[in-house]
């Protein structure tokens, strides 16, 4: 198991220092929750496909640029703080995985 995990965090680049460097960045600056993977999977992999729907693709930069946004709708529009409980159904689509991946990464 452990040895399955270690080849995980080397394949995405977390064994080198600066991977390490990148990870306890995003750690400190989105503290830990979802957004950090998204957070590490745009930097590690920049404008390769993230997702795939039916009617569209985006990337990891746009995937977490949608959380981003999705995460300062909910706070400012829909005045939902981190810990709050919400829920978002829309079948098949990228916005649902970027509301689902934001977690309310905002600064207070």
């Amino acid at each position: 198991m452990i040895i399955s995990l270690l080849q995980v965090i080397w394949k995405i680049g977390l064994l080198s220092p600066s991977g390490l460097f990148r990870l306890i960045f995003t750690i400190y600056k989105e503290g830990i929750n979802l957004m950090v993977l998204v957070r590490l999977a745009e930097k590690r992999f920049g404008n390769q496909i993230a997702i795939v729907t039916d009617t569209e693709s985006i990337t990891y930069n746009q995937l977490a640029r949608n959380c981003e946004v999705a995460s300062i709708y909910l706070k400012d529009n829909r005045h939902l703080s981190s810990g709050k409980k919400c829920s978002y159904f829309k079948q098949k689509s990228s916005s649902f995985c970027s509301f689902y991946f934001c977690c309310f990464p905002l600064r207070n």
